[in-house]
């Protein structure tokens, strides 16, 4: 993948309640850009997490 491209991603069996939960919780508060700006943030965090061995 080239830097700067995007790619469009679909998600599969996430539960209605767990999704609107999140919505209401996280995205609403805290992630004006929506879902996408929040999952993008939770991917990059996640990616930080791992270089500095914090995933079990």
């Amino acid at each position: 993948m080239v830097k700067g491209e995007v790619t469009e991603v679909v998600l599969q069996n996430i539960p209605d309640e767990l999704l609107e939960e999140f919505d209401d919780k996280v995205v609403e508060k805290h992630f004006p850009g929506g879902r996408s700006e929040a999952f993008r943030y939770l991917m990059a965090a996640a990616i930080v997490d791992e270089k500095n061995g914090r995933f079990a």
